[in-house]
């Protein structure tokens, strides 16, 4: 399946413009998705919280709040801190994913033009 149209063909119309972004959008949740579990399920087994806590805590580092309920433990902290740089680092993949349409339009639209 092709992504984008190549830089000899004509800029795509809208409808399958939308389609691509909302393509290329699911794909962004699936990383972000896929960045949430290993943090459910680290707090649910280092401070052995709940599910619910341990997936707003997963969540809240996710969306660069840090942990809300945040135990003594030192090996929570490293976990933390861990799954931080992890997430922040999955964050920015999906952004980039995000924008990659948006970006790649603007060049074809710019190299069309000349």
């Amino acid at each position: 399946m092709q992504h984008f149209e190549k830089f000899d063909e004509e800029l795509a119309h809208g409808l399958v413009f939308s389609l691509r972004l909302l393509r290329f959008f699911l794909y962004a949740s699936g990383v972000l998705l896929v960045a949430l579990l290993p943090g459910v399920l680290g707090f649910h087994l280092v401070a052995g919280l709940p599910l619910t806590e341990a997936g707003l805590n997963a969540l809240s580092i996710l969306g660069g709040l840090g942990p809300v309920s945040a135990g003594d433990a030192p090996a929570l902290a490293w976990f933390a801190a861990c799954y931080g740089l992890f997430a922040d680092t999955l964050f920015l993949v999906a952004v980039g994913i995000l924008l990659s349409p948006l970006l790649h339009r603007m060049l074809h639209r710019w190299h069309l033009a000349r």
